[in-house]
């Protein structure tokens, strides 16, 4: 489960965006992403400016900031942990796709749990989400046991698909899950 030291969803700044793709670069990185080539600054200008600050878009970004408030979490002298998302939601099936980046220099730190467990406490409540999914490839060995360990914490459906992923040489399966509200609930409540 999360660390409980408080952390924060914080609205995504194109400086944060920038940041963003500078870990993406990372060759440990690279190998879990659907988009496994490096983005210009251009093209991540491009992202920000017509995906995560389209308020029409189907999809919703944060940073992950550490801070003792919400207030202080926004401001910019804090780090950024992370960057997570829910994508292409549908919002008459209330379903979407969860999205994750972590500092590469954050690793193992926690920052990832603790993501997750806020954009999912965002999607189920505040959003109104009733699933919410992922795939992981298994071409991201440390990425592989830690979304493993989230399916196992929130009782997600789980499944494998072969050949999901073209990396290194080879292609890779993927683990492909499913959070529901009613599971992520549960697990929250014994939390307490």
């Amino acid at each position: 489960m999360p660390p409980k030291s408080p952390r924060w969803l914080i609205p995504l700044t194109r400086q944060n965006a920038e940041e963003v793709r500078t870990w993406r670069l990372d060759d440990d990185v690279r190998g879990g992403l659907r988009t496994p080539y490096g983005l210009t600054e251009i093209q991540q200008a491009r992202f920000y400016d017509h995906v995560v600050s389209d308020q029409t878009a189907p999809h919703r970004y944060w940073g992950v900031q550490d801070g003792q408030t919400a207030l202080e979490a926004s401001r910019q002298f804090l780090p950024l942990c992370a960057m997570v998302g829910l994508t292409n939601i549908i919002w008459e099936s209330g379903n979407a796709e969860i999205s994750l980046v972590v500092n590469p220099l954050l690793r193992r730190m926690g920052y990832g749990w603790r993501a997750v467990d806020l954009v999912l406490r965002e999607g189920f409540d505040n959003l109104r989400l009733h699933s919410i999914f992922g795939e992981v490839y298994h071409s991201n060995p440390t990425a592989l046991p830690f979304w493993e360990g989230v399916c196992k914490a929130y009782r997600a459906h789980v499944t494998t698909l072969p050949a999901r992923k073209f990396w290194a040489g080879a292609y890779h399966d993927a683990t492909i899950f499913t959070i529901l509200a009613p599971a992520w609930r549960e697990a929250m409540s014994k939390e307490t």
